[in-house]
């Protein structure tokens, strides 16, 4: 779900809080900032943590999205950068993505 334009508090909800003004960790929030220079220049491991790398949830989608985690952030294409975006969104099990 997404736009340009802030909605009223109220009208748009999601698991019966609102969407876009509770932070909640029953929900993803993919965001864009693959689209520009990341602060650090870290690698891909670095970026999802060691705690969740030695998941098999994280261990499935690295096989599946074909990426390698010593990619450093910077220095990977748009495709790719987004590819470790959704890996890092996707590691933790939520209710709503």
């Amino acid at each position: 779900m997404g736009g340009k334009k802030m909605v009223p508090r109220d009208e748009c909800k999601i698991l019966g809080k609102a969407a876009f003004h509770d932070s909640s960790a029953d929900r993803m929030y993919c965001g864009d900032w693959w689209r520009t220079d990341f602060f650090f220049n870290i690698t891909v491991g670095e970026l999802v943590g060691e705690k969740r790398m030695n998941t098999p949830r994280v261990q499935e989608l690295i096989d599946i999205m074909q990426i390698n985690t010593s990619w450093r952030i910077n220095a990977i294409s748009d495709g790719q950068r987004r590819r470790c975006q959704l890996l890092d969104c996707l590691a933790e099990e939520k209710k709503v993505y």
